[in-house]
């Protein structure tokens, strides 16, 4: 842009000049949202529509130091977004 006008005219503070016009023409947009699945919208009791999630395998020391091999579970409540983690021994 500054190439275009230095030729002809000298303005001073164009530098300046032209980055307030960008950022003055510069509009912020809001990235369009996807739709909500029906199922977090309807209502119901807390866990009655639920995710599981594993993770593991995570080793644990029991009685006299013995270990066990197990599983975290979570439950992820999705209609009030609670959390709950269990352990678990198995898949």
């Amino acid at each position: 842009m500054t190439a275009l006008l230095l030729p002809k005219y000298w303005i001073m503070s164009l530098g300046t000049l032209i980055r307030t016009v960008i950022r003055l023409s510069a509009y912020n947009t809001q990235p369009a949202m996807g739709d909500l699945p029906r199922s977090h919208l309807t209502e119901c009791h807390p866990f009655a529509r639920v995710w599981i999630d594993y993770a593991g395998p995570l080793q644990m020391k029991g009685h006299r130091l013995q270990k066990y091999k197990v599983y975290v579970v979570g439950f992820v409540c999705i209609v009030v977004k609670a959390v709950q983690l269990e352990v678990g021994s198995d898949l």
